[in-house]
């Protein structure tokens, strides 16, 4: 009986066994799944957190570029890809308050499952982390103005001018910018708080693009309409037993289908013909991936660039020249600053033998002390700062180049105009806030710095402008200027 009831248990605890096996092996593997889970979603962490600090430090070194905070995001995500999978961006923002911008990375990384699809869960899980790297500007007394690569100030209608000058002339241009060539890239932000006029829709790039306009017809001076170039393979509509139907009176997505290719965003105007309308094509501004910038989709709110204490885009550039003009005349020639800001004379900038000092601007129209049997001295004194009230022409010829990269121009026209006729690049800022800019150089002569004016005029091919934010010294070499923090904070933290 002993044996008979001994017997009896061990079936029923194998019996046992077998029936509750599978369900111990099941709980093991979904704690394998989850375990797995928690294992990638760490490391995923820690990729975007060092993701996002080298955004954030690329965001800085290349004068604010979305598209290289980026890239370097994407390539760190790519560089710390653990476990046989692949990190990738699912969201990346950008948000400035208080002189300092949140740069928030939402990486993502799809986990294969083993177990807990057995019990009708989907066989991969998607696993995001999020990251955030605040960039802080501190101490810097560069003016917000000189941020833009590029702003074009002019407000009004589009309007195309035939005849436009060179100096004198330059005023009734008429657009905020006018790209008189093609082949043009801009890396950093630009602005127009009027119309944009292009000679024609290609290779006229920016990193980001703002404007006061909302809508295209008050933002692209040049276009061209054209019913038939709207259609892929000039087709507007198919037959069908006699009956023509059109692609334009049919659901989005096909009507999306028979869109040529850069006329997604053509606008309908109405016109005589049996239609009752036509497309028209404005020349656009795009970003590096060669999509159009709109003004739907562009638009913003005015940037101030007048020349006022009371603006806060420019009240530290007019302290800069308040600063100046209480200098002594002999305080300024050694500081290599010119300022006449009470004639409207108009002033040709040549360069110097001396190049110890970057370009080594110099001319004989510049006020001077000396005696005229030593007038000739004049062509020695070079400056890097020059601010006047009249126009300025400037000409830097090649092989000119600073010594370091604090070596840089301001040049500044209160109610005049700046030309720009350069053979080698340009390294400072330029600012017109009543006139016209020309540049008007070489291919070569690239911009690193900040153009703004109340109209802006290209008219070379391959032209480069970088923004570029480099100290804003006063002219004594003293390096005053700011730094700038990456740091990595909380999500929610303001």
């Amino acid at each position: 009986m002993r044996w008979l009831k001994s017997s009896g248990q061990k079936g029923s605890t194998i019996v046992l066994t077998a029936l509750l096996l599978p369900l111990l092996i099941g709980i093991t593997g979904v704690a394998v799944d989850i375990g797995n889970l928690y294992i990638h979603k760490a490391s995923l962490q820690n990729a975007t957190d060092a993701a996002v600090l080298a955004g954030g430090h690329a965001y800085t070194e290349n004068a604010q570029s979305t598209s290289a905070t980026e890239e370097t995001i994407d390539d760190y995500l790519k560089k710390n890809t653990q476990l046989k999978s692949t990190y990738k961006i699912h969201d990346l923002t950008y948000k400035t308050k208080n002189e300092a911008t949140r740069i928030t990375l939402v990486g993502e990384e799809t986990v294969p499952l083993h177990f807990l699809p057995l019990f009708g869960i989907k066989s991969e899980q998607l696993v995001t982390a999020t990251s955030t790297a605040k960039v802080a500007y501190t101490g810097s007394d560069t003016p917000r103005i000189f941020e833009y690569a590029m702003i074009g100030g002019y407000k009004g209608t589009p309007r195309i001018k035939d005849g436009w000058n060179r100096m004198g002339g330059m005023n009734d241009i008429l657009n905020a910018i006018v790209f008189h060539s093609c082949d043009i890239d801009i890396k950093g932000k630009v602005h127009v708080n009027g119309p944009v006029y292009l000679d024609d829709n290609h290779f006229i790039t920016a990193d980001e693009f703002s404007c006061l306009a909302s809508k295209d017809s008050e933002l692209w001076s040049n276009y061209r309409d054209n019913y038939w170039e709207h259609y892929l393979d000039g087709t507007d509509s198919y037959w069908v037993n006699g009956r023509q139907y059109f692609y334009d009176d049919m659901d989005e997505a096909t009507r999306k289908a028979h869109i040529r290719p850069k006329h997604e965003n053509d606008e309908k105007i109405p016109d005589s013909s049996q239609r009752g309308y036509t497309w028209r094509y404005y020349y656009r501004m795009s970003n590096d991936r060669k999509a159009d910038y709109t003004g739907q989709g562009s638009h913003s709110s005015e940037v101030d660039i007048s020349y006022s204490k009371s603006n806060p885009m420019t009240s530290s550039l007019y302290d800069t020249v308040q600063r100046y003009q209480n200098m002594s005349l002999a305080q300024r020639e050694a500081a290599h600053v010119y300022l006449d800001v009470d004639s409207n004379k108009s002033y040709q900038l040549n360069p110097s033998h001396t190049t110890s000092i970057y370009p080594g601007l110099t001319c004989g129209d510049f006020k001077t002390t000396y005696p005229s049997n030593l007038g000739y001295k004049v062509w020695d004194d070079v400056y890097k700062v020059v601010i006047v009230n009249g126009d300025l022409i400037v000409n830097i010829p090649a092989n000119q180049k600073p010594d370091n990269e604090a070596d840089h121009l301001l040049l500044v026209s209160l109610n005049g105009n700046i030309s720009m006729q350069n053979s080698s690049p340009f390294y400072g800022y330029v600012y017109a806030p009543n006139g016209t800019v020309l540049i008007d150089g070489s291919q070569n002569a690239t911009i690193y710095g900040s153009v703004v004016a109340k109209s802006v005029f290209l008219t070379t091919g391959g032209q480069q402008i970088h923004a570029t934010h480099k100290t804003f010294t006063d002219g004594t070499g003293s390096g005053k200027g700011g730094t700038v923090s990456v740091s990595l904070v909380s999500d929610d933290d303001e």
